[in-house]
């Protein structure tokens, strides 16, 4: 038994050890994608231009208001790095470095997710290689967006989440609604984590009262701050996000499938984001309708509405589409572990590494890679 303990050990390490190899190598490639930093800012300037914009007394009114709209939706990113560059002369490239530490976080807390969901570093382990090595994930972090932080503490506080359903502890209960306030000041997507903890607290053998009164308490917890933020932004710059919302709406259309460019999108973008590692997520699919236990299932329905969130936005960016990622990474983990031949595995997962690599230059020549 404590050979096996050992063992057992021994091959956590090692499947840690190839995670980080292969986070590093694709951070790497990341910048070798979009050269040296700055050069990155023609690419994605949004936030970081905002940054710049704040040193800047004159302003467009459109680009007074993109300025107002990332400030209300990236304010703890956008402040950090104002704070940070002013701290240290010259420094505008804290927003690149916290991005690159949101990288590894992200990729650490993904593995600590899927291992809580299936109590299998396995699992955890092919799952974090799908997740770590898809296209988006070099393509977007080493760069000046704010998505990272908000991408990390969204994960963040669904683990919390879980771990709440699994350990009835309430500290997680409190951490999930932290974390999603947190997230939600770095980007939109990071206080998405709020949707599975309502989903898991609906799930819990308790009484309907109880579960309305720990929902109701959650959303006024996380409301509060947001409220208040986005009401002062409001009362001195008349600007909210519903403003924000119906301008992107009238630059890219409606979000109904009436939109024959968007319907196309919807179908297309999966597809695109994910490559040949579709091949395991359908796997997935069709082993856990045998061998998935009902809590793993739980969890699993969980993720969906966050997962599905993308359906809101009017343009389907790469960038947007990103939150199907660690869900179908984690069916595609899955039903990799689920395969028994290690020469197959091998072939599925270096396929899919090799493609991602590829991706970029196609999606570019298409206008899709931003």
């Amino acid at each position: 038994m404590p050979r096996n303990i050992f063992i057992k050990i021994k091959s956590i390490k090692l499947e840690i050890y190839i995670l980080v190899i292969i986070a590093v190598f694709n951070l790497l490639a990341g910048f070798i994608y979009f050269g040296l930093p700055g050069e990155a800012i023609d690419y994605y300037g949004d936030a970081i231009n905002y940054v710049k914009g704040l040193e800047t007394p004159e302003y467009s009114q459109g680009i007074y208001y993109r300025m107002i709209s990332r400030i209300l939706n990236s304010p703890l990113m956008i402040f950090s790095s104002a704070w940070l560059a002013s701290t240290y002369e010259g420094s505008l490239r804290i927003m690149l470095f916290q991005n690159i530490i949101f990288y590894f976080l992200l990729i650490y807390v993904f593995y600590k997710l899927v291992f809580i969901i299936f109590d299998n570093s396995r699992i955890a382990f092919w799952a974090t290689l799908f997740f770590s090595g898809n296209f988006c994930m070099y393509n977007y972090m080493p760069t000046y967006s704010s998505d990272p932080g908000g991408w990390f503490f969204l994960l963040l506080s669904v683990y919390f989440a879980i771990s709440y359903y699994k350990k009835q502890i309430d500290s997680y209960y409190y951490l999930c609604i932290l974390s999603s306030i947190v997230g939600l000041f770095y980007k939109e997507t990071g206080g998405l984590g709020m949707l599975s903890l309502g989903v898991l607290i609906l799930f819990q053998e308790t009484s309907l009262k109880e579960k309305i009164i720990k929902i109701s308490k959650a959303a006024i917890l996380f409301l509060i701050p947001v409220v208040i933020f986005h009401g002062l932004i409001y009362l001195f710059f008349h600007y909210s996000y519903f403003t924000w919302y119906s301008y992107l709406l009238e630059s890219d259309g409606s979000v109904g499938l009436e939109n024959v460019n968007r319907l196309k999108d919807i179908i297309k973008q999966p597809f695109q984001i994910f490559l040949i590692g579709w091949y395991s997520v359908f796997y997935g699919l069709y082993k856990s309708k045998k061998n998935l236990k009902k809590e793993q299932l739980i969890f699993l329905i969980a993720l969906l509405p966050w997962t599905l969130s993308f359906l809101l936005w009017s343009s389907l960016i790469m960038r947007i589409m990103f939150v199907l990622v660690p869900f179908l990474a984690i069916l595609a983990g899955y039903g990799l572990y689920q395969i028994k031949n290690n020469y197959v595995r091998l072939v599925i997962i270096f396929s899919y590494l090799v493609s991602n690599y590829y991706i970029f230059p196609i999606l570019a020549t298409l206008g899709k890679y931003y």
